[in-house]
């Protein structure tokens, strides 16, 4: 909107992050008629307009700055939207005081600047918008998260940060995986951000002093097995990607649950 900076709009993102709620972004139109579209409110806020009518600089953000907040949010949105990075993120704000908004805007920054670096996250903010998979598996992507977040913001590569990469991997749906299963990791992370998202984010006791825990995973709608390129989700502002574990978000039942019985049955019919 006029008067949006990239540190407003990263604000506006942290806000929701911080409040674990599910947010979309999208670009400002110019409506025919609209109180925007009038002449002198146009000029007050120095608007410009594409082809499609979809504002590309203001008086407060310029045309480079609009394309590094929609880097931003295409990075946020795979990161908390998809839950690509949602345990990674909280574990870094929490123990580390790396704000979400922080780290995704440097990881964008960065790959956009340097993609040969960390290729698998490179390929991720490029591609899997559109593809939803990664070549060569989830390892490869959590590994240079690790390495990213180490060099950049010099997070150790210790027990606890291990163990919220591998957390964040096991919440991935990936073909081929055999589902529910009981995971033991170094840390009990169940208790750990069940304790910290009843302290909003404000617990004292980090990752490193939790025990060894278990996490049970399952896939009951067979994220795992969907033909993404087959499935087709109503915008209901909730993205159905990560599986479920006691500490997934909440959310309604997926659009494409339909859509899936109607693919079995159609296959079904074809059979017989």
């Amino acid at each position: 909107m006029p008067g949006s900076t990239v540190a407003s709009f990263k604000n506006d993102l942290q806000y929701y992050f911080d409040d674990d709620i599910t947010v979309k972004a999208y670009r400002t139109q110019l409506l025919p008629n609209s109180p925007m579209a009038d002449p002198d409110y146009a000029s007050r806020y120095q608007i410009q307009v594409d082809d499609q009518a979809l504002l590309t600089s203001t008086s407060s953000y310029s045309e480079q700055d609009l394309q590094e907040m929609l880097w931003i949010w295409t990075a946020f949105d795979l990161a908390d939207g998809y839950a690509l990075l949602r345990y990674v993120l909280r574990y870094l704000q929490w123990d580390h005081g790396i704000k979400a908004t922080d780290f995704v805007h440097e990881l964008s920054r960065h790959c956009l600047a340097y993609p040969g670096e960390y290729p698998a996250v490179t390929w991720v903010l490029r591609f899997f918008p559109d593809e939803r998979y990664v070549p060569g598996g989830w390892a490869p992507f959590y590994q240079e998260i690790g390495a990213f977040a180490e060099h950049a913001f010099g997070v150790p590569r210790d027990g606890p940060f291990d163990t919220v990469l591998k957390l964040n991997e096991l919440m991935m749906p990936e073909e081929g995986r055999s589902l529910p299963v009981d995971a033991e990791l170094a840390h009990d992370v169940v208790s750990y951000f069940m304790d910290n998202e009843r302290q909003a984010g404000r617990s004292e006791r980090p990752l490193s002093s939790y025990p060894v825990g278990n996490i049970r995973i399952g896939d009951p709608y067979d994220m795992c097995r969907l033909n993404y390129e087959e499935i087709e989700q109503y915008d209901n502002h909730q993205v159905f990607f990560e599986l479920e574990a006691p500490i997934s978000r909440m959310r309604s039942n997926p659009s494409f649950v339909q859509s899936r019985a109607e693919m079995v049955e159609a296959v079904s019919e074809r059979a017989t």
